[in-house]
């Protein structure tokens, strides 16, 4: 047990020792990978924006009773104006009312409605938004799309409970990408591929490194090794 305890601590000295002999393949394929990474990120990607507006499902207001069933209503509705507003309806009206010239799959790819309720408490609100490399485009799509579900709400749903709270500003700084990230991550894999390659060169080479690499796969003790030396040029020929 102690023998193979050994052998173990052996091996693990070794990796470490064949890891720092070849340490500047590991520096190199980091350095590779983050330069390449760094300088499509830098140079190839493109800044992008999130613009995002809230939706409030209710009418009533401060001085207003409380219908109770009305607000279980809107809560059962959300959904449906989330669906809504995914729809290829909202997207192709959308495209009309700000006059381009682009496929409904853009806009319904690109818009996003989720509910802003956390977790075990409800909420009759929810947001949309919608991400561009343009900051007025990403809020043109978010204000004509709510505008269009307030509007559409009444003749699918049977209802018009919903009011914009907060319309979507022209974002001033992206949200990404996050050229920052990309670089570590990209630092991370080449440490990983630089060590991957150390040990596939390692593990080719069948030479035997030293006397214990000898005795322990051939089982014969090392009586003695021959230095490597350097010898002196000899001057004139041999006789």
């Amino acid at each position: 047990m102690r023998a193979n305890t050994n052998y173990i601590e052996i091996n693990i000295r070794e990796l470490f020792s064949m890891l720092l002999k070849k340490c500047w393949i590991i520096i190199l394929s980091v350095f590779m990978s983050a330069g390449i990474v760094g300088y499509y990120s830098y140079t190839r990607l493109t800044d992008y924006y999130s613009a995002e507006a809230t939706i409030f499902l209710g009418k009533e207001g401060l001085s207003a009773s409380i219908d109770l069933g009305m607000i279980s209503l809107n809560n059962q509705l959300i959904s449906d104006y989330i669906n809504l507003m995914n729809s290829r309806l909202v997207a192709e009206e959308v495209i009309k009312r700000m006059g381009v010239d682009i496929p409904p799959e853009i806009i319904q790819n690109g818009i996003y409605a989720y509910s802003s309720s956390e977790a075990r408490q409800s909420t009759r609100m929810f947001r949309v938004s919608y991400q561009s490399t343009n900051p007025q485009f990403a809020a043109d799509v978010v204000n004509h799309s709510c505008d269009i579900i307030i509007e559409k709400a009444e003749s699918i749903f049977g209802v018009k409970n919903a009011q914009i709270i907060d319309r979507a500003l022209v974002p001033k700084a992206p949200i990404g990408p996050n050229r920052t990230r990309n670089v570590i991550i990209a630092a991370a894999v080449g440490a990983m591929i630089g060590i991957i390659i150390i040990f596939i060169i390692e593990f080719l080479n069948y030479t035997f490194k030293n006397p214990e690499d000898l005795e322990r796969i051939t089982g014969l003790t090392v009586l003695g090794t021959i230095p490597k030396f350097k010898g002196k040029k000899r001057k004139g020929k041999l006789k």
